[in-house]
């Protein structure tokens, strides 16, 4: 069986443009490390779990989930997707 994975751009890309990809979408584990890439929007801390990802990155990039990730993380995505559900109504 051959599967895909596609990466999503949120805006057009110019030729010469660098792109980045996070990657703690559709990853587990507790490798951390330090970027000092400089980016106004860079964590400068990654760790390869999704889960510990900021609310508002969670948000965002849950719907970019793979489905194997899904799959394999059911009842962690369930239970996060509860836990920002509730944070949502609160606020």
């Amino acid at each position: 069986m051959i599967e895909f994975t596609f990466g999503v751009a949120y805006r057009n890309i110019a030729a010469d443009e660098e792109i980045t990809y996070d990657y703690c979408i559709n990853s587990y584990g507790d490798f951390e490390w330090e970027c000092s890439c400089g980016h106004p929007s860079c964590r400068r801390v990654h760790n390869t779990d999704f889960f510990k990802l900021p609310d508002e990155k969670l948000v965002e990039y849950l719907p970019l989930l793979d489905d194997w990730f899904l799959d394999w993380q059911r009842d962690a995505v369930s239970e996060l997707q509860e836990r920002l559900a509730n944070r949502t109504a609160a606020t």
